[in-house]
């Protein structure tokens, strides 16, 4: 057998046990190490070492440790701290009020960490109440469950958890060991999200669910589907999070999208009769693989049944929309629709003038009248774009751009605003807030815009450098210094062509402007440098 041929039956073999669809990027990298693995067992084939994992007793123990290799165990204590932050100062404060319990889920737990930083947020907000609260905290890996079950930890791991929550750890031996109260508060359990019934709790709903950096594994049909489930499972206004890198469009109308800090979540609308405002008729996207990547992909439309037979037909008197596209048209009133010099029937000419103006060619047209210089004609077509889709956030980007270039601040940010209220998921939209408020000196209502794009699309270096001189203005050379340092992390990563870079530069001007910038302001290249204050002026 080739080992093409046998890379192909490992793969198939992983991909129906978990459920998961492996990248290729993904499996180019890890095909070898499986490879690698049959031979070291001594098998002669794949088809052997696959018939071994799936009838032997003892081959579970060997699924086990392929899974391991198959997911990535990256994890710590109150990682993100930001999630964590949202979490207890905004989601348990609201879903405790007049409620006796709390459920919460932690999906695609690991090793513990998460569910026991999420244990250790509800038992120093809930202790002093008569709110008890039940954690869940669910893998596909055995063997990090019973680690997690242990509860016990590396001395280093001490560094994730905050000062003010230490206390819920004991620590000697060079190992950390979780309180004892928190652990007879979290229940381990196997499970699978693709193949397994979501799991309830007593009371029927999730008030909470945690799934973070778990669907980098899954198809967007996958995604989709457990998206759905998860919706299900919470009760009105509870809170879902997902992974700082998992946005996926569409999901903001079924759930709200809650900024808070640096960080946000989805809350499930307390009354989900009350729909968000929508567009009359929805924009047309330019891309054509659009609904691949929603969250919620709409349902494919109805076929339309054929027309009978011409022969066998029955005349049908005109219908009263017809007879008065007829009259418009013989009264002059259509003007150009009804010209002959291109061969158009007037029914023709009528479909031609519905497809000009859809939103997304209203947005088109505007670019090419701003183009012209008719800046005026392109802010009235952007209205029109907006007025026939009031929750398509493009078109209010576009006229705030307009605005801005019109030197109309103020009625920028309105409509930047606005964009960052109907699609709080557009990083674009955060992005020009942040710039247009900086031009404004509203250098803190910039820092917020700015962390909001981050937090949605990391690789956006155009946010981080235009961040950098926020928080220099701000007064803070030290954290301004820390976010260029970053952009220079970025510029000789892997990953650099997929990033954003600020208007005009390519990289390597990036990277001189960086160096520069922060030599100015007396700080360190190093990654680990700690800024240090320039000397006075004078001194050596």
């Amino acid at each position: 057998m080739s080992r093409a041929a046998e890379e192909r039956l490992l793969r198939r073999f992983l991909e129906s046990s978990t459920g998961f669809e492996i990248p290729d990027d993904r499996w180019r990298f890890l095909a070898p190490r499986f490879l690698d693995r049959l031979e070291g067992r001594g098998f002669a084939d794949a088809d052997a070492y696959i018939d071994y994992l799936r009838r032997d007793p003892r081959g579970r123990a060997e699924v086990e440790e392929l899974f391991t290799l198959l997911t990535v165990r990256k994890t710590s204590f109150f990682r993100n701290q930001a999630s964590f932050d949202a979490l207890s100062q905004e989601v348990v404060p609201r879903l405790a009020k007049g409620r006796s319990s709390l459920s919460v889920w932690s999906a695609g737990c690991s090793t513990g960490e998460e569910p026991y930083s999420i244990a250790i947020v509800l038992e120093s907000l809930l202790n002093a109440q008569a709110t008890r609260y039940f954690v869940l905290a669910t893998d596909i890996v055995k063997e990090a469950l019973d680690r997690a079950r242990r509860g016990t930890y590396p001395a280093e791991a001490l560094a994730g958890i905050p000062p003010e929550y230490r206390g819920y750890v004991e620590r000697g031996g060079g190992q950390l060991r979780m309180d004892p109260t928190l652990r007879t508060r979290i229940d381990f359990e196997e499970h699978n999200l693709v193949h397994d019934a979501i799991p309830r709790p007593a009371e029927g709903s999730w008030d909470i669910i945690f799934c973070r950096n778990v669907f980098i594994y899954f198809s967007q049909d996958q995604i989709s589907a457990v998206l759905r489930r998860f919706y299900r499972a919470l009760s009105p206004g509870g809170a879902l999070f997902l992974g700082h890198a998992e946005v996926f469009p569409g999901l903001e109308t079924h759930f709200e999208v809650v900024f808070w800090g640096d960080s946000y979540y989805y809350r499930k609308r307390e009354d989900p009769r009350v729909a968000p405002l929508r567009a009359e008729r929805p924009p047309i996207s330019s891309s054509p693989s659009s609904e691949a990547t929603r969250a919620f992909p709409r349902p494919a439309p109805k076929p339309v049944p054929p027309l009978p037979d011409p022969g066998t037909r029955k005349l049908r008197r005109p219908s009263t929309t017809a007879r008065r596209r007829r009259r418009l048209t013989e009264s002059g009133r259509w003007g150009r629709l009804s010209s002959s010099s291109t061969g158009d029937t007037p029914t023709r000419a009528f479909r031609r003038e519905e497809t000009a103006s859809r939103p997304f060619d209203l947005v088109v047209q505007a670019e090419s009248q701003a183009k012209a210089g008719d800046l005026e004609g392109a802010a009235r077509t952007l209205r029109a774009a907006i007025h026939r889709a009031p929750r398509w956030a493009r078109a209010r980007v576009a006229l705030a751009l307009l605005h801005r270039r019109r030197g109309r601040l103020d009625e920028a940010v309105a409509e930047l605003e606005r964009a960052t209220e109907v699609e709080p998921l557009r990083t674009e939209a955060h992005v020009v807030l942040g710039e247009v408020r900086a031009s404004r000196g509203d250098f803190a209502g910039a820092e917020t815009s700015l962390r909001r794009a981050l937090y949605l699309d990391p690789r956006r270096l155009d946010a981080r450098y235009l961040l950098a001189g926020v928080l220099r203005e701000r007064g803070a050379p030290e954290r301004a210094c820390r976010e260029l340092r970053n952009v220079l992390r970025s510029l000789r990563s892997d990953e650099v062509e997929r990033c954003k870079l600020p208007e005009g530069y390519d990289a390597a001007t990036l990277r001189r402007r960086c160096e520069a910038d922060v030599g100015d302001m007396g700080g360190s290249l190093a990654d680990s440098g700690i800024w240090q204050a320039p000397p006075p002026d004078g001194a050596v």
